[in-house]
């Protein structure tokens, strides 16, 4: 696959580029369905785009017992990027706004550009404005330095990014009492992540201290996404097995499912609100961080608001 650079992605010129590059990526495309790329016109919005594609993809492109999954999607460069899982490897994809052309592939026109981040930012928002007040966090609840975080608990990037980059700034900054890092629901990707969304609210307020522990725990649980992997049972099994009462948590989920999917609800349409179109997304200080973002990135965002600038 070629690299991505988003400032020079899906250029008028080179969208049969795109095709033969999108051939060569999928495989066993049915070349007799491959020209309807051109017609999907679906439009609306991000979500219903992205969902689409993959629609489209399963129902007239695919063969052979190929499917595609949706992992993730946002908006970039004036387009939607689509994340697609097929035969376990993740290709990113891209469709305009108005669902009318899908780009299997971008390509690098100058080679000599520097590599682009998968961190988007936006200085329109203000951590000072979203609403934490009942919302699940972790360390100092006074810390002078607040990261507010959307996430969806089957977005396999909200799993890199746990392990790969959280835990990091879990050891510096938050175990250290210098930042209070809040948890905000965007789910989007399916009953498996409703259900651990639901069983998250009840955790929190069974056992706040144990939350973090039980966070990380449902990440490394996370498999295919929709394969079944967030059953309650399931979820509730493992909730037991790191010493939260489960069955003060299945009570608690069965009786305030309702007034906890409203708390769901309310922090994605929140998160919208601030531009938020894909998970995970943290906004810190006044930059709203979009997608995987390297552990260098955001602890440069950190120490920047930390020092003041």
């Amino acid at each position: 696959m070629f690299n991505i650079n988003r400032r020079t992605v899906l250029l008028g010129m080179i969208i049969l580029g795109l095709v033969v590059v999108g051939v060569l990526i999928f495989g066993k495309l049915d070349s007799s369905k491959f020209v309807s790329f051109y017609k999907l016109n679906f439009g609306y919005s991000a979500e219903s785009i992205a969902k689409k594609s993959v629609e489209y993809l399963n129902s007239s492109v695919l063969k052979d017992g190929q499917k595609a999954d949706l992992v993730g999607f946002s908006e970039e460069s004036g387009v939607i990027k689509v994340s697609i899982k097929i035969d376990q490897k993740t290709y990113d994809s891209y469709v305009t706004k108005d669902g009318k052309l899908f780009f299997p592939e971008a390509i690098i026109i100058n080679s000599n550009l520097s590599k682009q981040s998968t961190a988007t930012k936006d200085s329109s928002v203000d951590i000072s404005k979203v609403k934490i007040e009942g919302s699940p966090f972790i360390g100092n609840k006074d810390a002078k330095v607040v990261i507010a975080e959307w996430f969806d608990y089957q977005c396999p990037y909200c799993k890199k990014m746990e392990q790969e980059v959280m835990s990091k700034i879990y050891d510096e900054y938050i175990k250290t009492g210098k930042i209070k890092l809040v948890f905000k629901d965007y789910q989007f990707l399916g009953p498996d992540s409703q259900t651990a969304g639901l069983i998250a609210r009840a955790v929190w307020e069974v056992a706040p201290d144990k939350f973090y522990e039980w966070n990380k725990a449902i990440y490394e649980k996370q498999d295919d996404e929709n394969s079944g992997w967030g059953k309650n049972s399931d979820i509730l099994t493992l909730t037991k097995s790191i010493g939260i009462d489960s069955v003060k948590v299945e009570k608690l989920v069965t009786e305030k499912s309702s007034e906890y999917q409203k708390l769901i609800d309310a922090d994605k349409l929140e998160g919208t609100d601030f531009g938020v179109k894909g998970t995970p997304a943290l906004i810190i200080g006044k930059e709203l961080l979009g997608g995987f973002i390297p552990y260098n990135e955001l602890k440069a965002s950190i120490e920047k608001v930390i020092s003041g600038n």
